[in-house]
């Protein structure tokens, strides 16, 4: 993520400590940064073709956000891998990916990829391109640290054909830029490997609209069709939805903005590299919260 870039190394997503400048820098393009010599030059095969990219056009790129820069890198990255593939079926994963109706923002994204010196094949063009990004949309992983903090994006062939469930027996666990599926509960043989889609603590309606915003279906789950109790019994969508009594407010509307709010300085907290920093927007929610 380019907002990641001078604290989380280009290959390995190790994070660099506190002091500015340590992570070293690709003296061509000045973009891309690693926490060693090796991970420089273990990255260099999949880097070098998009360095011309980011030596002419970083400035460019740096005033875009987030998601469409990494969109771009990795539609690069993974367009030279089909390209540089000694067989059809060599990268046949990459086939079964899920599609989805392209979208005006994929067409330009696709568009503007193709203005980028060197970033794709000569065989890539805008339909191609495109067609790629609309890929990406509904089966791309967002790479987390051990704080659940998203510090890049990846394409993971195998691991997008698991289907979504809100009961999931599976979660997706990153050592680096390595990729694992770890089970999280005792799986009998034969079932069905599915993780969550989407964040699990929020009320069944919140995850079904998300769901089918973004990925296009109506979750069928245990949960969803099913609902969820605690073990005392009591309904978690209601328990999720219902302003808790301690906010001391009759207006169940305002109740429901300050959860909201507080919400939002938590995912601001998860953010934070610093734990002195992550501590004090804790806090903050807590404040909010007790009003």
């Amino acid at each position: 993520m380019p907002s990641q870039r001078e604290r989380v190394c280009g290959r390995c997503f190790a994070q660099a400590p506190a002091a500015p400048g340590c992570l070293l820098r690709c003296s061509k393009c000045r973009w891309a940064r690693y926490c060693s010599r090796e991970c420089q030059a273990g990255d260099w095969q999949r880097h070098k073709r998009e360095c011309r990219t980011l030596a002419s056009k970083g400035g460019e790129l740096l005033r875009l956000d987030d998601a469409p820069v990494a969109d771009l890198l990795l539609l690069g990255r993974c367009a030279w891998r089909r390209h540089d593939a000694s067989s059809d079926d060599e990268d046949a994963a990459f086939d079964a990916l899920e599609t989805s109706r392209p979208t005006e923002s994929d067409r330009a994204l696709a568009r503007f990829a193709t203005t980028l010196p060197g970033l794709l094949p000569p065989s890539c063009d805008a339909g191609d391109a495109t067609r790629l990004l609309s890929q990406f949309r509904v089966n791309n992983f967002g790479v987390t640290n051990e704080l659940l903090s998203v510090v890049g994006a990846g394409c993971y062939p195998p691991a997008a054909l698991l289907n979504h469930s809100c009961a999931p027996n599976a979660v997706l666990y990153y050592e680096g830029s390595r990729l694992e599926v770890r089970t999280c509960r005792d799986v009998d043989a034969g079932e069905e490997l599915c993780h969550s889609y989407v964040e699990l603590c929020q009320p069944t309606a919140r995850r079904a609209a998300q769901l089918r915003e973004r990925y296009g279906f109506e979750c069928a789950c245990v949960r969803c069709s099913g609902g969820l109790r605690s073990r005392a019994g009591e309904d978690v969508d209601a328990a999720m939805e219902a302003p808790h009594p301690s906010l001391g407010e009759a207006n169940g509307a305002a109740a429901a903005a300050r959860l909201e709010r507080a919400a939002a300085v938590l995912r601001r907290a998860a953010e934070e590299e610093e734990v002195e920093e992550e501590l004090r927007w804790c806090g903050e929610a807590v404040a909010i919260r007790r009003g």
